[in-house]
């Protein structure tokens, strides 16, 4: 695992942000820093052991997260893949099953030439896993600092 290329992206995660966490924000922020759309699918994964999955098209990403779940589940599984496409790593492709019924819309030549392309190995997964717990725990200390309530960070003078 590099923790070069790990830091180095998560002071990119940082930069991207917004101040008050919101995860659509980042989103917003990713895709314009890399001049892509992304957009984020819920898809019933029917018991299979993937939660999410990141699918590089010719003009977009997309970020297909099992649903239901719930919020902070969905969170987790964003964080997890904007960090493999901060980290450089190459699109899942996760089985051309998997991805079909995950995005029934996509064309099964843009499948093919995933699954032809793309594929992860166990340190890449190690590498997004690690970014993603900073992802979310920078997200975290966001949303916590800028709303009130009993979960606001106390700031001591």
């Amino acid at each position: 695992m590099s923790s070069w290329r790990i830091a180095s992206a998560a002071r990119l995660a940082k930069r991207l942000m917004p101040a008050n966490g919101d995860m659509d924000g980042l989103l917003a922020n990713l895709a314009q820093h890399r001049g892509r759309k992304i957009h984020v699918l819920a898809r019933d994964f029917a018991g299979q052991p993937t939660s999410g999955l990141w699918i590089f098209a010719e003009r977009a990403d997309y970020l297909v997260i099992d649903d239901p779940t719930t919020p902070s589940r969905r969170a987790a599984i964003i964080c997890h893949e904007v960090a493999h496409i901060l980290l450089g790593h190459r699109a899942q492709a996760g089985g051309a099953a998997l991805i079909a019924a995950a995005a029934p819309d996509l064309s099964p030549e843009l499948i093919a030439r995933a699954m032809a392309r793309h594929s992860y190995a166990t340190q890449e997964e190690a590498e997004a896993e690690a970014l993603a717990t900073q992802i979310a725990t920078e997200q975290a200390v966001r949303c916590r600092s800028t709303q009130p309530g009993p979960h606001s960070i106390m700031r001591w003078r």
